[in-house]
């Protein structure tokens, strides 16, 4: 801290003594002094008596030596420090003190010059060498609610407020955290009403519907789409200027030929002629035809059979002794009997006589 420089406007100890040797005879009392005694007159006998030169309030006296005859009044500046660190304060403040600090003893009237101390103070302000810190933490305000500061002017460097630090980097204004992240910003009461837009339009809906018609805004959007044509038959394009997809559909010879037949391998022969997109059934010959016939005996009397070269189905007949074998005779108890020779076909009735 830069020293500072405390000036005491007048110091009156006593009545002056002009010369003297031009003192009568017997005016000065010659009992009592010693070394460092001062001349008081004292207003009772009119006599000039030893007195002290009393110093206190940040004031020490001592005396020079014999041959000087100088009183030096020096100022300690430790307590010096605590009176203005108290009660010196109050006083120039107007506040009031605890203890009667000035009184006529240490000063007479206007011997504290407090305007010219202002001045002093305030001109150490306007050049301070140290930081200014507080004695007790979060208990000091800079100004007040109805005295404020009108202008503070910064370096750009650091402000601390609680946890976050404002800054200036680089000439953007930055919030960071505790830990050194950028810090968010609550901007929950505010709109797009709050900050001008510039040449950063805000997105609106009648913005938007009225950039769709306008030309130049068009020709962007088109110019966004594109297409990819993966090669198959016909072909696909796309026009920016008029944003057209134009399809152009395959020729027939192209479709014809995706149709592809698959002959299952069954009799006669199923063909496809691409060029032509023809189709041709030749059916099976008569002896594939034939060849799927076939003739079962179900092992009755006479026999079945098939000819697949010729297609003919023949059946033969039983024989007699077949047929015989199968007819039978039954004799319903009458008079007379009746009977079935089998092997004969022979059939014979014995009736009785009258």
């Amino acid at each position: 801290m830069a020293e500072k420089r405390t000036y005491v406007k007048r110091i009156i100890v006593g009545r002056p003594v002009r010369s003297i040797n031009e003192a009568a005879s017997g005016v000065v009392v010659g009992t009592g002094r010693q070394f460092g005694s001062i001349l008081v007159n004292k207003t009772s006998t009119n006599l000039y008596e030893p007195g002290e030169l009393v110093a206190g309030h940040g004031l020490d006296k001592s005396y020079g030596d014999s041959s000087s005859n100088n009183i030096v009044l020096s100022l300690d500046s430790s307590e010096l420090k605590a009176i203005i660190d108290s009660d010196y304060v109050k006083f120039i403040t107007g506040q009031s003190l605890t203890r009667n600090f000035v009184d006529s003893a240490y000063v007479e009237a206007n011997s504290l010059d407090s305007e010219r101390g202002l001045n002093l103070f305030r001109s150490d302000l306007s050049n301070l060498t140290t930081s200014i810190v507080p004695n007790v933490d979060s208990s000091i305000d800079l100004g007040s609610p109805t005295k404020k500061f009108r202008r503070l002017y910064l370096s750009g460097d650091t402000i601390v407020l609680g946890n976050l630090t404002l800054s200036d980097e680089t000439g953007t204004f930055v919030i960071r955290d505790s830990s050194g992240g950028i810090s968010s910003v609550n901007l929950d009461a505010n709109t797009t009403s709050d900050l001008a837009e510039g040449t950063s339009l805000y997105y609106t809906r009648s913005r938007f519907d009225s950039a769709l018609g306008d030309a130049t805004s068009t020709q962007t959007i088109r110019n966004y789409f594109s297409f990819s044509d993966q090669g198959g038959d016909g072909s696909f394009s796309y026009d920016s200027s008029t944003g057209a997809f134009t399809y152009i559909g395959p020729s027939a010879a192209e479709v014809r030929a995706h149709i592809n037949v698959i002959d299952a391998g069954g009799d006669g022969s199923f063909t496809y002629d691409s060029s032509l997109g023809k189709l041709t059934y030749t059916g099976p010959s008569a002896s594939e035809v034939r060849a799927h016939f076939q003739a079962i005996d179900a092992g009755g009397d006479g026999s079945f059979t098939y000819d697949s070269a010729t297609g003919n189905f023949t059946y033969t007949g039983p024989s007699a002794s077949e047929v015989r074998a199968h007819i039978n005779v039954v004799d319903a108890g009458g008079d007379g009997s009746f009977t079935y020779d089998s092997a004969l076909g022979k059939l014979t009735y014995t009736g009785q006589r009258i």
